[in-house]
């Protein structure tokens, strides 16, 4: 975090609960992980809620699995389970310490949730994950060769074994 993000002309801090319960609503899935990956817990629910009611998967289906992966440093099949897995752990933990760093200082850091949440860079990030999302969907419900022989390509494959796990 650089230092413009720390400077003391930033706001008092209004609203702590708030830095609260982003913390808490932030942790739970990565000590979630944690506990699946190192504890010996387990999911008490089939992998996703979402297809087991609609029959298809969410977008957001293998995030849960991803981040287990990712803690234990299983970096593949993180990125199999879902491609933007890694990215979301990283920006969770962002916000965790950000917010625990405003709690620590009594001080707004709103520049960097405006940096975070920059309008291009969520709209961005949304429209990679829609097309994502879309690419997956084709990746396991598709029964007709893909154009140019793409689905003999190595990543082709690998999307497959991810779209196939949900």
């Amino acid at each position: 975090m650089s230092a413009q993000y720390l400077s003391s002309d930033s706001s008092p801090l209004r609203f702590p609960l708030i830095r609260y319960g982003t913390i808490a609503a932030f942790s739970f899935p990565i000590v979630d992980a944690f506990l699946i990956a190192f504890a010996g817990f387990d999911y008490p629910l089939s992998k996703c809620q979402f297809q087991a009611t609609f029959g298809f998967p969410a977008p957001s289906c293998g995030l849960s699995r991803s981040f287990v992966a990712f803690v234990s440093g299983d970096w593949v099949s993180a990125l199999q389970y879902h491609l933007f897995g890694p990215v979301f752990f990283l920006m969770f933990c962002s916000i965790i310490v950000v917010s625990l760093t405003e709690l620590r200082l009594k001080r707004s850091l709103m520049e960097f949730y405006a940096y975070l949440f920059d309008y291009r860079v969520t709209l961005s990030l949304f429209f990679l994950m829609l097309a994502y999302y879309g690419l997956r969907l084709y990746a396991r419900y598709a029964v007709v060769a893909t154009p140019w022989g793409i689905d003999q390509t190595a990543l082709w494959q690998f999307l497959k074994v991810g779209a196939d796990s949900l």
